[in-house]
């Protein structure tokens, strides 16, 4: 079953209408895992120098992290808050990262 907004498929729109139609729900997710003092864990492109670094996000802070043989997560360090505070989350990654 296809999702529709105004007349159209998830399919045939662009990258912006897609993410405003998203965008409720991955703000309610943001939330929900805030108020649980849990993370999200994605992948940005801007900061991550390969594909086996990642973000991790909390409510208060961001770590670079390397995800180890075992799939665990490695922090490498704590991002600053000039990079941060970029708004560097992209709803539209991974929130987990599958082995």
């Amino acid at each position: 079953m296809k999702t529709k907004v105004p007349g159209k498929s998830v399919f045939d729109m662009t990258q912006t209408e897609f993410k405003e139609l998203i965008r409720p729900v991955a703000d309610e997710v943001l939330k929900d895992t805030w108020e649980k003092n849990a993370f999200i864990t994605y992948y940005d492109e801007n900061i991550c120098p390969d594909t086996d670094t990642m973000i991790q996000e909390y409510k208060d802070h961001k770590e670079l992290v390397r995800i180890d043989e075992q799939g665990n997560a490695v922090v490498i360090r704590q991002l600053s808050d000039e990079r941060i505070n970029k708004k560097t989350t992209n709803h539209s990654s991974r929130a987990e990262r599958g082995r």
